[in-house]
Order: structure tokens, then C-alpha cells, then sequence
């Protein structure tokens, strides 16, 4: 049933790019670790950027002040 649903979404072509040619649960499991791993990295970053903007870019700024 999920198999038959992933083939009707999508095309075999795009199934390729996604690489979801093999079989579903192995591919939704790769597909799943996939998106956390993609989650965790934008979350990172955001944190990253937060610190740069909140704390650095103010120190900077006042330093360049005085």
C-alpha cells in the first residue's frame, strides 16, 4: 500500500532523483535521516547567525562608536 502511494505521487523519474527506487520503508528510513540531518544543519546555521548578529555585530558597532 505505502509503495503503491509513493508510486503514484511520483514519477520514475523524479523517484530516481530522489533516490527512492528501492524499497519503501528503506527509502522513507534514508528519506527520514535525511531531513533531520538537513534540519539540524539549518538549525545550526540559524544559531550561528543569531550569535554573529546579536553578539558580535553590536560589539563592532559600539567599538567603532567610541
Amino acid at each position: 500500500m505505502p509503495r503503491r502511494r509513493i508510486r503514484l505521487r511520483l514519477p520514475i523519474g523524479l523517484r530516481h532523483a530522489a533516490g527512492l527506487s528501492h524499497p519503501p520503508i528503506e527509502s522513507r528510513a534514508q528519506q527520514r535521516r535525511e531531513v533531520v540531518s538537513y534540519m539540524i544543519a539549518m538549525v545550526t546555521s540559524a544559531i550561528i547567525l543569531a550569535a554573529f548578529l546579536f553578539f558580535i555585530v553590536p560589539r563592532g558597532f559600539a567599538m567603532s562608536l567610541t
